[in-house]
């Protein structure tokens, strides 16, 4: 059996990835824009063919860039002296409390006149991605299915991170090599699939009608979105044994910028993960690098920090906002300029209801009972100890 990884730790003050907690931000508006190409209330004729067309790819970059982040920050900020209940009871109050509140205001806005009981209690448990179903996995409030697949994330790390962190420190390029050949291989796997039912037209890409069993076995199915929370702890492992290479933010910034552009054209199973997965894993440690060596940057700004910090309710309750303006404002062919209007005021909206529940459900709720009575210290993401790393 090969020796466990060796990372060296310091007793030094803990760090803080704050460049890392802005990009959170930039992702979840990724997200946002998505939702906002397909919803109905700004899917009218007069704006709908440019404005989907461009973002039709960027929710699934963002929910990626998610999956890859979350094993990323679990592993950096993994302790020796941690439990496996400890660390299911951190991840459970960080998500589920936000989880309850917005299923209820979907549930009270839109869902509750179309969501049958059934679906609901799935949705409501985060198991409604475990079904080759869209109309369930999609229904109350859409951006909770990629919690099921986090929480499934979480019930697997303890054993999963004590599996990954016994390989070899200069073997872990090769088995993130390995993770993403066989994410880019997902698709082609998923062709082996049932052809029928096909996803309903808002479910995929304009004029092409995919199967649902392809489109939940890519991008739903929480065994195969693991792969992308396997590589995020990879390249955690890979930072922290000093084996990160020397690779500017803007490099993989600008790759990120042509596989979004080549995904917008590839095949459609292709287009959710695969095409986009390289330079989403290579920027979340570039990133991370730049708050480890000690470099400013635009990322540390105390408003995009604190963005970020809000990131996870604003990914949470978006969609609900934007349902509710879709009640609110009456329907008809709106002009561009009118759309977008309507789009930035409802972003900021829902920017202002995020900070709510940050500041009185997620924040609150952590403190209180993220960790039990007697304990040091409490892990908040994106809090980190400090590392004896080698990040050129």
């Amino acid at each position: 059996m090969p020796a466990p990884t060796q990372i060296q730790e310091s007793r030094g003050p803990r760090a803080r990835l704050s460049s890392l907690t802005s990009m959170r931000f930039f992702a979840a508006l990724l997200v946002f824009f998505c939702h906002a190409g397909f919803v109905a209330f700004f899917n009218q004729p007069s704006y709908r063919g440019d404005f989907t067309s461009l973002v039709n790819k960027s929710g699934a970059v963002g929910v990626s860039f998610f999956f890859v982040l979350s094993g990323f920050v679990l592993a950096w900020s993994a302790r020796r002296d941690d439990t496996a209940p400890r660390f299911w009871r951190r991840r459970l109050f960080k998500i589920y409390p936000m989880h309850l509140v917005t299923f209820a205001l979907a549930m009270a806005v839109t869902a509750s006149a179309t969501a049958a009981w059934d679906t609901s209690l799935l949705n409501l448990f985060l198991v409604q991605t475990w079904l080759p179903r869209a109309d369930i996995a999609n229904m109350v409030n859409i951006p909770s299915w990629s919690l099921s697949c986090e929480l499934f994330f979480y019930l697997s790390f303890p054993l999963l991170f004590s599996g990954l962190r016994r390989i070899r420190a200069q073997h872990l390029w090769r088995w993130a090599i390995g993770i993403t050949a066989a994410i880019a291989l997902v698709p082609l796997a998923a062709r082996l699939l049932p052809s029928a039912p096909l996803m309903p037209p808002i479910g995929g890409p304009i004029g092409n009608p995919v199967s649902q069993w392809e489109t939940w076995f890519v991008y739903a199915f929480p065994p195969v979105r693991m792969l992308e929370f396997v590589l995020g702890i990879l390249m955690a492992l890979i930072v922290l044994n000093g084996r990160w290479v020397r690779l500017p933010l803007w490099v993989p910034l600008v790759l990120a910028a042509g596989a979004y552009a080549a995904a917008l054209h590839a095949p459609y199973g292709f287009s959710l993960v695969a095409v986009t997965i390289v330079p989403v894993a290579l920027v979340i440690p570039a990133t991370a690098a730049l708050d480890i060596g000690g470099r400013s940057s635009f990322l540390q700004n105390r408003v995009l920090v604190l963005l970020g910090e809000i990131s996870f309710a604003f990914y949470m309750v978006h969609s609900v906002v934007m349902a509710q303006f879709g009640k609110l404002i009456t329907q008809g062919a709106l002009g561009s300029w009118a759309t977008t209007g309507l789009i930035a005021l409802d972003l900021v909206v829902s920017l202002a209801v995020s900070w709510a529940l940050y500041s009185f459900v997620e924040r609150p709720i952590m403190k209180r009972w993220g960790s039990p009575r007697g304990a040091r210290q409490a892990v908040v993401e994106p809090a980190v100890e400090s590392r004896l790393v080698k990040v050129a």
